[in-house]
């Protein structure tokens, strides 16, 4: 365990770093922020936006937030065409509040993934809804494995982690063996900054080889030409391509970037079913959606001064947290409410082998971004059934630290071998972001 002496020395050093940061603008994405009601934390627009981009903020609000309806011919709407096939009828269906989907335990939209590739009978996600006359691809079941961790101490944390099966498959029963990884929608504040960072900045952050010896070997996932950073394995490089991509896995949306409905091999009475136009959201009003998406102001900090986080700040750093979660990256943008500065996101947007307890059994399985950690502290109060990691599987931030392994094993030990009120300082400190 860390000594009473040296832990005193860590809070000494965080006091004047601290005061130092603040000073220098570090934590730029607080100062952006306005106290709003907890419930509510992750829907308030950037207070930087101008009058036509908040009405754009608001147009992309109603399109994100209203459900979609299934075409029908002969109807002239603004949203027709849901499905045919479809996991939730709207973005707000999953991202709760703007915040995190429920956990699977919990119930609600479950985002079920094939690892292995995409299949020809069901391509690469479940649909577990469908329109009239249509057939759903497959009925989800939920169990939970108990898997109880020991701390140094003696203490036990019981650890929990869904087991979700495809059952009723409409194509072929195959799938039901095959290899799926649940995707739970996460909060969506902050993701224009995110989207500002530049390239070689996250470049710049990785150590694939490892060469400094220090356990940590993320590396960026190539997109094209950019540097993917949006979604768990860093799939997408922009906020448009991640907004398109959800609106026709998760809603059977068509866009411009994706004009054919998803209804792969053998379904029929999908591609029968009618449309909502071709396509069914226009570019304008998916560039809103991504535009609002974008503009969501990270929550301010309720009390980063409190001698408690500031003793689980320097904790949260000494035992190695921080080599991953970074707690400043550089932004650059030509937008007036971006423009250049750091942000406290808490994430260097690189993927990192997290260990087999994380791993969705696909190539790279057990790599995962980095989660940004701003705003973690209020995912509870925005939805009380959500849960943390990409499945949902911790229903504590406590959990969540302990399911972390591979190069993050020994953050995780380290935190293990601090006393339980160290421990707490810690998690008092992720509480605040």
């Amino acid at each position: 365990m860390i000594s009473r002496r040296w832990w005193w020395w860590l809070v000494v050093v965080a006091l004047v770093v601290s005061a130092c940061s603040r000073a220098g603008g570090y934590q730029r994405a607080d100062v952006r922020t306005a106290h709003v009601a907890a419930s509510h934390a992750f829907s308030t627009p950037d207070p930087g936006l101008s009058g036509p981009e908040l009405a754009r903020f608001r147009i992309g609000d109603r399109f994100f937030t209203e459900p979609w309806t299934p075409a029908v011919v002969g109807r002239d709407s603004e949203r027709d065409g849901l499905g045919p096939t479809y996991v939730a009828s709207a973005c707000a269906g999953c991202h709760v509040r703007d915040g995190k989907a429920n956990a699977p335990s919990a119930g609600g939209p479950i985002v079920y993934r094939l690892v292995d590739g995409p299949s020809p009978a069901y391509g690469v996600q479940i649909q577990d809804r469908a329109v009239d006359d249509v057939p759903a691809e497959g009925r989800f079941e939920v169990d939970v494995v108990d898997e109880p961790f020991r701390y140094p101490d003696g203490s036990i944390v019981v650890l929990r982690r869904p087991v979700v099966t495809v059952s009723s498959a409409a194509f072929g029963d195959e799938i039901e063996e095959a290899s799926g990884s649940v995707r739970m929608a996460p909060a969506i504040v902050g993701l224009g900054l995110l989207a500002a960072v530049p390239d070689a900045v996250i470049v710049d952050g990785a150590d694939p080889d490892d060469r400094d010896g220090d356990g940590i070997s993320g590396r960026p996932i190539r997109v094209g030409e950019r540097v993917g950073r949006f979604g768990w394995k860093a799939e997408k490089a922009t906020v448009l391509d991640q907004t398109a991509e959800a609106y026709l896995r998760d809603m059977g949306i068509t866009s411009p970037l994706h004009r054919v409905e998803n209804c792969p091999g053998p379904q029929e009475a999908c591609r029968r079913a009618p449309g909502g136009g071709d396509p069914e959201i226009s570019g304008d009003r998916l560039a809103a959606v991504a535009f609002y998406v974008s503009a969501l102001a990270v929550p301010e900090r309720r009390d980063p001064a409190a001698p408690e986080v500031i003793a689980g700040e320097a904790l949260f750093d000494a035992i190695g947290c921080g080599a991953c979660h970074r707690p400043a990256l550089e932004v650059s943008s030509e937008r007036d409410w971006i423009g250049d500065g750091r942000i406290a996101a808490y994430t260097d947007l690189l993927v990192h082998d997290m260990g087999p307890g994380l791993a969705d059994g696909g190539t790279d399985g057990a790599e995962w971004r980095t989660a940004p950690l701003w705003g973690i502290g209020l995912v509870e109060a925005v939805n009380p059934y959500a849960g943390y990691l990409h499945d949902g599987r911790a229903a504590t931030l406590e959990e969540a630290i302990l399911w972390h392994g591979g190069e993050a094993l020994g953050a995780r030990d380290r935190f293990a071998a601090l006393d339980a009120e160290d421990r707490a300082r810690v998690i008092a400190f992720l509480r605040d972001l």
